[in-house]
Formats: structure tokens, sequence, C-alpha cells
């Protein structure tokens, strides 16, 4: 639900302002909440294979890539920020392919705790999640700390300082759950943190925004 509403603001924000990160962005938080969406489903369905491809593409492999991508679209120059687009998709496309034709072991799909599907997922594949997702925690918490930089020297604005904590904060939350997730047996720990970046993450943003469009009416 954070992701949707995250999603749905900058999606928003895109219609008035028509900057490409926020397009991006909303791209990549619409994953998130395709693929917490698709996770349910994997459970009510009596643990779905191509439910849980579909939860596994787009939260494991994709998410944080484009969240990343919109973070270099915000500071760097356009013909970079087209480059890494360019990269950041190629790397996807050959990612995708890997996840929907490396077989998944029946036994641990239908275990009682599947351990946020870190242990179904082996192979290239698994090279291709560790360069994307480092990609995408490099590039949104290096962007975080370079406006961070740039507002301590030009004395910007609290709230904005707060944000770009924040943001960084809610990267490392949810990058620790799924690193945790493959060295420990808890679900419940992936879980939780990435609830915790989310939150973060999206309370980051929202003190980006004027105070007069976050008050309530």
């Amino acid at each position: 639900m954070v992701a949707a509403a995250f999603s749905a603001i900058l999606a928003n924000q895109y219609r008035t302002r028509r900057r490409p990160y926020q397009l991006v962005w909303c791209f990549s938080l619409a994953l998130g909440a395709v693929a917490a969406l698709a996770f349910v489903v994997f459970l009510a369905a009596d643990r779905n294979l191509l439910a849980f491809r579909l939860y596994y593409a787009c939260g494991a492999l994709l998410m944080a890539a484009y969240l990343g991508l919109g973070s270099v679209y915000l500071h760097a120059p356009r013909r970079v920020a087209g480059a890494t687009a360019l990269s950041v998709m190629a790397l996807s496309v050959v990612g995708l392919i890997l996840l929907f034709t490396t077989p998944v072991p029946a036994a641990p799909l239908h275990a009682s705790n599947v351990e946020a599907g870190t242990r179904l997922v082996s192979g290239a594949v698994v090279a291709f999640i560790a360069i994307l997702n480092a990609f995408g925690a490099i590039a949104v918490i290096g962007g975080a700390l370079y406006s961070a930089w740039r507002l301590i020297r030009g004395q910007g604005p609290p709230r904005l300082l707060v944000a770009n904590v924040l943001i960084a904060g809610g990267t490392i939350l949810a990058s620790l759950a799924g690193t945790l997730a493959r060295v420990t047996s808890s679900g419940a720990a992936f879980w939780g943190l990435l609830a915790a970046g989310f939150i973060v993450l999206f309370a980051g943003f929202l003190f980006t925004l004027p105070r007069r469009v976050r008050a309530l009416p």
C-alpha cells in the first residue's frame, strides 16, 4: 500500500511537472506494489509458480535498479542518464529471461517459510540481481548524500536535509532486507526491514514536498 501510494503521488507530480526522474521513480514504486500483490497471490493460489516469478522479477530484480535510475536522472546530465538507462534496461531484459527460464525447486516453494524467495532462485540470474540491486542502492544513497552535501554548503532548508537522510536510511534498510534473508532463516526479518525501508523512504520523499502540499486539509 505504501508503494502504491508513493507511485500515485509521483504519477501526479509527473503529470504536472514532466520530470523524467518522477516517471522512472513512479515506475519503480509501481513495480514494488505489483511485487507485493504478486506475493499475496502466490500464497493464496497454492504457491503458484508464475506469481512467484512475477513477485521476484518486480521486487528482487527490477525495483531497486529503477529507483536508482531515477536518482541518476535527477542528478546526472541527460546524456549520462540516457546511457545508464540503456544499460539498466539491457541488464533487466537478460535478467528477466534468466529468471523466467531458471527452474525453481518445488519442495522449498511449498515450504512453510519461503524466506523471501532468496533460496529458491540460483544460477546466472543471481549475478544480475546482485548487480542491479547494488547499482540501485549506490545510486539512491549516493544521490541522497550528494543532495545533503549541497544543502549543507548552500545552507538549504533543514527539511530537505532531513529528507535526504531519510531517503538514504530507507534505502539502506530495504537493501539489508534481501542480504539478511540470504544469510539467515528468518523471513520475518526480511518483511520487517523491507516494510520499514519503504516507510522511511516515503517519509523522506514527503519531506521534499512544500509544507502546503504535505499539510492535511
